[in-house]
């Protein structure tokens, strides 16, 4: 039986990914941004991030730090394999896909330290230019979210492979017909 199933994300990594995508959905389109429920989600969120972070520093496996490469060689490579309609099935994310995670992570503790600073500090409590700041990044995050899902759809047909499904089971697919 040929190879066409590679296991890419474990479960832990699965579990955090959701996670961050249940806590951005709630706080951005369902919770009141002055509510309690938000300020906890909001800090649950940028704990995931940590914890994301930490494991990414300490995991050898394709969640690991130690994969990341965006040197340009790096950027020109995927977007051969893009063009040629070959992404490999056994590489955890290319560069872009690299690039967006650090600003997702950022824009989420954006989000935490604004958050925190509008609602605990009596010097930012109220704060016309802090209200933006966590306004736009936000907004900023929404973007970025629907990039992603994009990205995972557009490359994943573009290099035949199922990205989307490596998110729910563990495992990436090529989607090649020469089964």
């Amino acid at each position: 039986m040929p190879s066409n199933r590679v296991y890419i994300w474990n479960v832990f990594i699965r579990v955090l990914h959701w996670l961050l995508a249940g806590f951005f959905v709630v706080n951005y389109f369902i919770l009141d941004p002055s509510s309690e429920p938000h300020q906890i989600i909001g800090y649950l969120a940028v704990s995931v991030v940590f914890i994301r972070l930490v494991y990414g520093l300490k995991t050898k496996g394709l969640a690991g730090f130690k994969h990341v490469d965006l040197s340009a060689q790096s950027f020109r490579a995927h977007i051969q394999h893009l063009l040629q309609g070959n992404l490999p099935i056994n590489e955890g994310h290319n560069p872009f896909g690299w690039l967006m995670i650090f600003i997702i992570f950022a824009l989420f503790t954006t989000l935490a330290i604004s958050g925190f600073l509008l609602e605990e500090t009596d010097t930012f409590f109220g704060s016309d230019l802090m209200e933006s700041v966590h306004s736009l990044a936000g907004d900023a995050l929404f973007v970025c979210v629907c990039m992603h899902i994009l990205a995972v759809f557009v490359v994943g047909y573009r290099g035949k492979v199922a990205l989307y499904s490596s998110m729910l089971t563990g495992y990436r697919k090529s989607n090649d017909s020469k089964e």
